[in-house]
């Protein structure tokens, strides 16, 4: 796991894991208080049409981050599928429209 590439580089549907988050910027301060760490697995779950926004998943919560700061963040890439192996990633973490294009095949449980 020693290539790093900025999260503004992953392709989407792909996972990492994040490798550093530069101090001194107020809105990473703030990742950094919400529990996305160095360590932390995430998967890009979309982008915006032009390209800005980001919509991560990390730890069963969908963030939004500017590319601006997506900028900065260095991540390890794993293979996308990997994501599934997380119990803090899951099918349900997904909006509905995006169900289908990343969890090919999975049905929920009907209660």
């Amino acid at each position: 796991m020693s290539t790093t590439v900025k999260l503004a580089d992953l392709p989407t549907g792909h996972t990492a894991v994040i490798a550093s988050l530069p101090s001194g910027v107020p809105s990473l301060t703030r990742l950094r208080e919400m529990g996305v760490l160095p360590g932390t697995k995430i998967l890009l779950v979309r982008r915006a049409p032009l390209g800005d926004p980001l919509e991560i998943s990390v730890r069963g919560s969908l963030l939004s981050l500017r590319r601006q700061e997506t900028e900065l963040i260095e991540v390890h890439p794993e293979a996308w599928r990997a994501a599934f192996d997380y119990a803090d990633i899951t099918c349900y973490s997904f909006p509905s429209d995006l169900q289908d294009d990343l969890c090919p095949g999975w049905e929920p449980e009907l209660r």
